[in-house]
């Protein structure tokens, strides 16, 4: 069996393999090869010999893979036949591997001249909404997929105002002063993309913890009614 000596360079991150016969490892493991210092690390199984008087198996943290997030990018109406795709905008924590675009609806039958290139030319575009996938794949396979919606010689639906709900009325008995507001919303046409907690009427001693979030806290509260408003 042939061995390995392996040196460490601290200085420069890096590792040199020469051969000899001090000691054996089957699969020597570079130390952070993609320079990442976020949470997504996790501690490699594997190890190497730092020093002949030192222990003889030190872990290193290698980036653990995570899911692709495909961005297909932001619905847009045009008045030509043709149009170019653009998924450069997606991401993920190594590199993506794969992109593969494909037509889900629309009133014809488009040509996209190289699905599985991040930005396609589509052509053969008529009057009316067109809807386009990217599907992205990354080196360890996971999937993830974004939809864009083309209007051709169209304009887009107006759009629908969301619900706000603030949820039940609440009472407390002092001494307890704070009290958890949990509230939701529904948009009919997209997604809620913030929440915007605001006084309406009482003391101005109470606080509103998290106004910006769907769940609050109401803190520092006296003996009065008071109103709040989400929107």
């Amino acid at each position: 069996m042939r061995s390995w000596q392996i040196q460490l360079r601290p200085t420069s991150s890096a590792i040199t393999a020469t051969y000899g016969n001090s000691w054996d490892i089957a699969y020597p493991t570079p130390v952070n090869p993609f320079t990442i210092t976020t949470s997504y690390f996790q501690t490699s199984d594997y190890c190497v010999k730092v020093a002949s008087g030192g222990s003889p198996c030190d872990q290193y943290a290698i980036p653990s893979n995570t899911r692709p997030n495909a961005n297909a990018g932001n619905d847009t109406s045009i008045t030509s036949n043709t149009f170019r795709l653009n998924a450069t905008a997606s991401t993920d924590n190594v590199f993506i591997s794969r992109y593969e675009w494909s037509q889900v609806s629309g009133p014809s039958l488009a040509s996209i001249d190289l699905p599985a290139s991040k930005t396609p030319l589509v052509s053969g575009l008529i009057t009316g909404t067109y809807v386009f996938k990217v599907l992205t794949e990354d080196n360890g396979w996971f999937l993830d997929s974004s939809n864009i919606t083309i209007y051709v010689n169209s304009s887009p639906p107006p759009n629908q105002s969301p619900t706000a709900n603030a949820g039940s009325d609440k009472t407390i008995t002092l001494p307890t002063n704070t009290v958890m507001l949990t509230g939701s919303g529904i948009d009919p046409d997209g997604t809620i993309t913030g929440y915007q907690w605001t006084k309406l009427t009482g003391p101005a001693t109470y606080t509103i913890a998290t106004p910006t979030q769907a769940q609050t806290a109401i803190n520092n509260l006296v003996q009065e009614y008071i109103h709040l408003n989400l929107r």
